[in-house]
């Protein structure tokens, strides 16, 4: 089978989704020899190694300079059914929650989260949220088969738009071969270079109001208030986004800037070995699909401490100490009672490294293979 991969949604800028569709991409170059595809995408994405297997083939789009999105609304429209009947496609894969709505061309639709519909985030929907609501259940409708990120997302679509079990097939992300404890060497080297203390919570998350930043803020203030040894500080890796100048501000006033590091250029290399030199990982977001850095994380045996909501439960289960996110006193405790239970952090270590192995690629791909099955037979 031919399928065609419609990645014109695929850039850095997305985050996490750029991570979930790099680490599919080098999933099917790996493993499925099985199918050949065509790799739809903008002329100026960078695109990984993977891209250039054997049975990948590239077609490049011109990218828009200016109004990227609704052009690319538009495109996804017209370039992609035309670049797809040219390449004789029996199934087209669209990564970015909206599907190809051309008739006669079979579809699958990966779908990230529901966050568009989230009331709790803000009073006003941003034009994102709107072009999601207005478009997401036309996709959902067309799709021959849907793929959302995890069983969290999954319910979600079937509560709300009432699609059929069958047709929904979880695939998950991925955890890439790079993500395993590293060595003292590298860890020590990772140190040197961006002058890392010799403990530390971390937190990854790009600088969105959902992440939580804020209360993580005033949460480690009672925190290293209450600590009877001293604390750990902590080290925030993230994109400077909506919130980061915010946050700055709030470190300042609560005196916290000798303590708080921020880090926003770590090569995909590197960052196996973050997670690996911190002492463990804070992850208080109120929101995700998924939570990449959960599975990253326990992967590099870095014990956990996050957010009680519905994904980070299927995701880390028994692997974390959690806590409710819109708290900064329960957030404190959890991260006091990690730093002083070593016992504890050895237990969650080896924990989420047994969970972490769920989501190796030689696992997934078969569900990724039976959902394409279930495209082109629907």
């Amino acid at each position: 089978m031919h399928i065609g991969l419609n990645l014109l949604y695929a850039s850095p800028a997305i985050g996490g989704a750029w991570r979930y569709i790099n680490n599919v991409l080098h999933m099917i170059a790996k493993f499925d020899y099985q199918n050949s595809y065509s790799l739809f995408l903008y002329d100026r994405t960078p695109f990984p190694q993977a891209a250039h297997a054997p049975h990948m083939h590239l077609h490049f789009v011109r990218q828009p300079r200016v109004g990227s999105r609704w052009v690319r609304v538009l495109q996804e429209q017209t370039e992609i059914p035309r670049l797809a009947e040219r390449a004789e496609c029996a199934l087209v894969h669209s990564f970015g929650n909206v599907a190809v709505m051309k008739r006669g061309i079979r579809n699958v639709v990966t779908v990230h989260d529901l966050k568009p519909y989230d009331r709790n985030e803000r009073a006003l929907p941003s034009a994102r949220d709107l072009y999601v609501r207005a478009v997401l259940p036309a996709s959902l409708r067309r799709s021959d088969a849907v793929l959302p990120i995890s069983q969290f997302t999954a319910r979600a679509i079937q509560q709300r738009f009432r699609i059929e079990a069958g047709r929904l097939v979880t695939i998950p992300n991925i955890v890439d071969q790079r993500f395993y404890p590293r060595s003292d060497a590298e860890i020590t080297a990772l140190r040197e270079r961006w002058h890392l203390p010799p403990h530390f919570w971390l937190y990854v998350a790009n600088f969105y109001p959902h992440k939580n930043h804020r209360e993580l803020m005033l949460a480690y203030d009672r925190y290293r208030r209450r600590s009877q040894t001293k604390a750990w500080p902590l080290v925030l890796c993230g994109s400077p986004a909506l919130e980061y100048v915010r946050i700055l501000r709030l470190a300042a006033q609560l005196g916290l800037e000798p303590e708080v590091q921020f880090i926003h250029s770590l090569s995909d290399d590197e960052m196996p070995v973050l997670y690996s030199a911190a002492s463990a990982l804070v992850f208080p977001s109120k929101y995700e699909g998924f939570g990449i850095p959960l599975l990253e994380a326990m992967a590099c045996a870095c014990p956990i401490v996050a957010s009680a909501i519905p994904a980070v439960r299927e995701l880390a289960g028994e692997s974390a100490i959690l806590f409710p996110p819109e708290s900064a006193e329960s957030i404190a405790e959890a991260m006091y009672s990690l730093q002083q239970d070593t016992a504890r952090r050895v237990a969650l270590a080896e924990a989420g490294q047994k969970t972490a192995e769920r989501y190796r690629d030689g696992v997934v791909i078969e569900r990724l293979m039976d959902a394409y099955k279930r495209g082109r037979m629907a």
